[in-house]
């Protein structure tokens, strides 16, 4: 029979070894550091919200540069929707009528049904660049951008998009500053739900005594 040692302590070992371990583990190296996307907090937040919500919410935002790229954003998306629905209007039906492109689309400018060369001038009516045609015609510091987005909404309604798919459209915009003026508007309307609903769980757990 062994005798066993009077100074073996087991835990005393273990603890040792998971000492040494944890001086010979290297620490784990994130190839990618998670970053704050103001974009995906506003879509979070939209989840809660229905788009009537969201629309009066953010119209308490005052920065112009806000309004300003959302307005680019809307005459991009307004000028493709106006082309395809002119797209639409010189499909024809009829397969005898396709192959008339003389009658039909003339890019040589001897007819007068389509002009391809004038119906888009790229210059005025699309800016590929999303910039303003400032060239003596108006002057950007006093636009009201704000407006000039709700001016579009009447336009979009009359091309017969509701409310519902313009904003899916607004949240195609990829310009993350533009996502931090509305997390923060978001974020102050969030703060404002929160006490309202305090107020009325405190309201509730403390009614008003009966007047005898």
């Amino acid at each position: 029979m062994n005798t066993p040692i009077d100074d073996f302590s087991i835990s005393t070992d273990l603890n040792a070894v998971a000492d040494r371990l944890r001086e010979i583990t290297p620490e784990a190296q994130f190839r990618y550091e998670a970053t704050h996307s103001s974009k995906c907090f506003c879509s979070m937040k939209h989840d809660t919200l229905d788009t009537k919500s969201i629309t009066e919410r953010r119209s308490t935002i005052k920065s112009s540069d806000y309004w300003k790229q959302e307005a680019i954003h809307l005459k991009t998306v307004f000028a493709n929707v106006v082309f395809d629905q002119l797209l639409k209007q010189c499909t024809t039906d009829s397969a005898d009528n396709t192959d008339n492109t003389d009658n039909t689309v003339n890019t040589d400018n001897t007819d007068n049904t389509v002009n391809t060369d004038n119906t888009v001038n790229t210059d005025n009516t699309v800016n590929t660049d999303n910039t303003v045609n400032t060239d003596n015609t108006v002057n950007t510091d006093n636009i009201d951008w704000q407006k000039v987005t709700q001016l579009y909404k009447r336009r979009f309604a009359r091309q017969g998009l509701d409310s519902e798919e313009l904003e899916k459209h607004r949240r195609t915009i990829e310009t993350e500053e533009y996502w931090q003026h509305e997390e923060e508007c978001l974020k102050h309307f969030a703060q404002i739900d929160q006490e309202n609903h305090y107020a009325r769980l405190w309201r509730k757990l403390n009614p008003p005594e009966a007047k005898r």
